[in-house]
């Protein structure tokens, strides 16, 4: 939440967003995305390994937070880390970024869609109409939850995917919660493959075209399950 203040005729707004994340230890992932301009390597918090892939980089010149954000040219680019704590079952979880699209209408954000369906396991992207994840139960049987909210192109804007505890999926624009939710029924089938950010290794490609910062990955709590002011600084390293 924003508060304005009065400082010598001046409008003063406060960040009011803690320096301190009480649910960082179910974070799984955590790119600020920050780095040298055209640059290839930055530090995930959680201490994944970050592999660039085709022609993505950092820019200093467009970002939301930090130094830098992550540039997609929506062909072939993407980001990747290993396996290894994302399988989220039954779990609540939540997958929220900055996005700055700059053309096209659809886009992974993050998840694991390899190239192999014996290997998918659940994916947040945008849409035609807006934010959608699929899922794959442990049958390996495709779900998809899309989510009616427009999502605006050439702005900075807050992007969540939330799946609570009775399995309710939300997606939200800059906090505003959209129509179209649904339910995960089943447990999530866990993931078989690396998961990527910015497209897929599928047969059925979803290349991001824009740019993305502060990418955050929780898993076992919902963090948003109602409306909300989206965060005015980059989220918390502890």
């Amino acid at each position: 939440m924003l508060r304005v203040s009065q400082l010598h005729g001046f409008n003063i707004f406060k960040c009011n967003d803690p320096l301190t994340d009480q649910y960082w230890s179910n974070v799984v992932l955590a790119m600020h995305m920050d780095g040298a301009n055209d640059g290839t390597t930055f530090t995930d918090e959680k201490g994944h390994t970050v592999t660039f892939a085709g022609n993505v980089v950092t820019k200093t010149g467009n970002k939301k937070f930090g130094t830098a954000s992550v540039f997609f040219d929506g062909t072939g680019d993407y980001l990747s880390v290993p396996n290894s704590d994302f399988d989220m079952g039954s779990q609540p979880f939540i997958a929220e970024t900055w996005a700055y699209l700059t053309a096209g209408t659809s886009g992974a954000i993050v998840g694991n869609n390899s190239t192999f369906n014996s290997d998918c396991s659940w994916l947040v992207y945008v849409s035609s109409t807006g934010l959608t994840l699929d899922w794959i139960d442990t049958s390996s049987v495709y779900h998809v939850v899309g989510m009616l909210i427009t999502v605006p192109q050439n702005t900075w804007v807050h992007l969540a995917v939330v799946v609570e505890a009775d399995g309710n999926v939300t997606g939200y624009v800059n906090g505003v919660s959209a129509a179209g939710s649904a339910d995960i029924t089943s447990a999530i089938k866990p993931p078989g493959g690396p998961i990527y950010i910015g497209d897929v290794q599928h047969t059925s490609k979803k290349p991001l075209n824009g740019y993305l910062d502060d990418l955050r990955v929780t898993k076992g709590i919902a963090r948003y399950t109602a409306n909300f002011t989206p965060p005015c600084r980059s989220f918390p390293n502890s």
